[in-house]
């Protein structure tokens, strides 16, 4: 008789290990480990997000400009920046069309999250034991950014009671900080009742000016109210920090731009003296030698050595608390110690939102100023004067048109400027938008309208739209060495009608 066993043996042994397989796929993902079956969003649910690129500035600025390749180079650096390690199992990917990006962020699934909650319920009791908090911090799963606010908040509250808001010229101080902010609690009787309560007491303060302002027409939230008081306690440790090193005196506006728990950036900045550029080097550098660098170091013709990060960390810690950072950093320790991927919860969504919106490449233009650009902002401004689409750009988002030839008005016009030392070179010449930021730094932010102690340059450009101008600082010079300013209504047709409202003022400078 004939043998069929190699032939039964080359049937059922592949078939076995498809089982095997199988079987130990299914076990992992009823147990929601990584390994198992790995299901997409139509299966376990998620998020899909659709971004399409604004490619028309850069087609207007370069011809050759490839929009395709523009599309799977953003992909490519949104993955690296979203999640880099394949931890969430997140596809990122060019779809259809000219400039547009999918991503798809899935949740995991039932099994993955059942462990994922036991596994931020034990994060939460570790917590508790590592920072020695009165309970268990209440934050949904995933939330980490919000637990470390927590747990910072409940560690620095006591610190700003008994350090910082413990005598009454601070506790007074706050309370003025309120009464600016706030105008509905700017009233006589209001104002009495505040002072009745017990100084440092912050909670109550608080719980007061919610309280008063839910009777109002402009009611706020617990969280304005508490982002409120923690950035009154970075500016009063701040104050603190100028009196401690009495060097940073003459630095107290650029000092003031740092934003609260920005710990590392202060500490750089006290020990490159107030510099801000000497920071920002500071900043770079500690990244690769570490944060020690200048322990201990005397610069050339300095009078004293340089200030220890460790002796900067120090007062921080001690005259405002732990940073958010630092607690944020010791909650992702013990979440990679568990070893298994991350699930996506809605603040991780939010998260990588966010991380899409601050992706892109950094730049580096010339200011153009009054001395070395007179020919050329002369030129922007007679560009401007003749030309007839102003309004058409406006609403499909484009910027001002740049100086341009007078004999070819469809050319961008390149001028010769004067440099140091005989040197001559030939540029062109371009508007850029100013950011968020700049915009409060140089008081052309919108809060600017109605604070009269800042609001002289803001009403100035009001009087000068759609022209190509100076402006003026609150000492009443000319901002930025004499730059040019385009100032014009937000009619971006690209933009979401309440983006649009919100932004409501674009500003361009050459």
């Amino acid at each position: 008789m004939k043998s069929f066993f190699w032939r039964f043996f080359i049937c059922l042994v592949p078939t076995a290990l498809a089982a095997w397989v199988s079987v130990v796929a299914i076990l992992k993902y009823q147990r929601g480990e990584s390994g198992g079956f790995k299901l997409g969003v139509d299966l376990v649910g998620g998020t899909i997000l659709v971004y399409e690129i604004d490619i028309r500035k850069s087609q207007e600025a370069d011809k050759t400009f490839d929009a395709n390749r523009a599309t799977a180079d953003l992909a490519l650096s949104l993955k690296r920046r979203i999640d880099p390690n394949d931890l969430y199992n997140i596809v990122i990917r060019p779809a259809g069309g000219e400039g547009r990006v999918e991503i798809i962020l899935p949740t995991g699934g039932i099994y993955r999250t059942k462990k994922a909650e036991k596994a931020w319920d034990d994060l939460l009791d570790k917590m508790k034991v590592d920072w020695k908090l009165p309970a268990v911090p209440e934050v949904g799963r995933g939330k980490i950014l919000e637990l470390a606010d927590r747990i910072q908040l409940a560690l620095s509250e006591k610190v700003w009671e008994e350090k910082l808001f413990n005598s009454e010229k601070t506790w007074k101080k706050l309370q003025e900080s309120a009464f600016d902010t706030w105008a509905e609690l700017d009233d006589a009787k209001i104002k009495a009742e505040m002072a009745k309560l017990k100084v440092g007491n912050l909670k109550a303060l608080g719980t007061f000016i919610y309280t008063q302002l839910a009777a109002t027409e402009s009611p706020t939230s617990e969280k304005a109210i508490e982002l409120w008081i923690k950035k009154q306690a970075w500016d009063e440790m701040l104050s603190r920090a100028r009196a401690k090193w009495t060097f940073l005196a003459p630095f107290k506006e650029d000092m003031e731009r740092i934003t609260p728990d920005s710990v590392e950036q202060v500490i750089t900045f006290i020990q490159a003296k107030g510099s801000v550029i000497g920071q920002a080097g500071l900043s770079v550098i500690s990244q690769l030698t570490g944060a020690d660098i200048l322990d201990g170091l005397t610069p050339p013709e300095a009078k004293e050595p340089s200030t220890d990060h460790k002796v900067v960390e120090e007062f921080i810690l001690e005259n405002y608390g732990p940073s958010v950072k630092r607690i944020q950093d010791s909650i992702n320790k013990e979440v990679e110690k568990s070893g298994r991927s991350r699930d996506l919860s809605v603040e991780e969504v939010q998260r990588i939102k966010e991380l899409v919106a601050k992706v892109g490449s950094l730049e580096f233009r010339i200011l153009a100023n009054k001395h070395d650009d007179k020919n050329g902002i002369d030129r922007a401004k007679q560009t401007i004067t003749d030309a007839k689409d102003l309004d058409d750009r406006a609403k499909k988002g484009l910027p001002p048109p740049p100086p341009m030839e007078f004999d070819d008005p469809t050319k961008p016009a390149l001028i010769d400027i004067n440099l140091p030392r005989n040197n001559k070179s030939t540029v062109s010449y371009s508007w850029v938008e100013i950011g968020p930021q700049e915009r409060k730094a140089l008081n052309l932010d919108n809060s600017a309208r109605n604070d009269t102690t800042r609001n002289s340059t803001w009403i100035e450009a009001q009087t000068k739209i759609n022209q190509a101008t100076d402006l003026k600082d609150l000492a009443g010079k000319p901002m930025l060495q004499g730059a040019l300013f385009f100032t014009r209504k937000c009619e971006d047709r690209n933009q979401p009608d309440e983006e649009r409202r919100r932004k409501e003022w674009e500003y361009f400078v050459l």
